[in-house]
């Protein structure tokens, strides 16, 4: 999990173009599902409209960057206890 966690704080870093080639990854992912889809319309429509947005580049990429800052922070604080999965210590 803290794997999964590491990548997404490494895409964040990257910028706008990496995120948006993970949602639009996502979202076609999603499509594909009859089951799925209403997920992209709920979340990720409009998360891929705002990474792709050239009007406001700027806000995107601020705003990733101060995400990127924060979950980098947040990431290192992180214990198993804070997850709040029952998962048994080993070692």
């Amino acid at each position: 999990m803290r794997k999964c966690l590491r990548d997404v704080h490494i895409m964040l870093q990257l910028g706008r173009r990496a995120v948006s080639n993970a949602l639009l990854r996502v979202r076609r992912r999603l499509e594909k599902s009859e089951t799925h889809y209403i997920l992209n319309t709920i979340f990720l429509n409009d998360y891929c409209v705002w990474a792709q947005s050239p009007e406001e580049h700027w806000l995107v990429d601020e705003s990733l960057k101060r995400l990127a800052t924060w979950w980098g922070t947040s990431l290192k604080a992180l214990s198993l206890d804070d997850v709040g999965l029952e998962i048994p210590r080993t070692g």
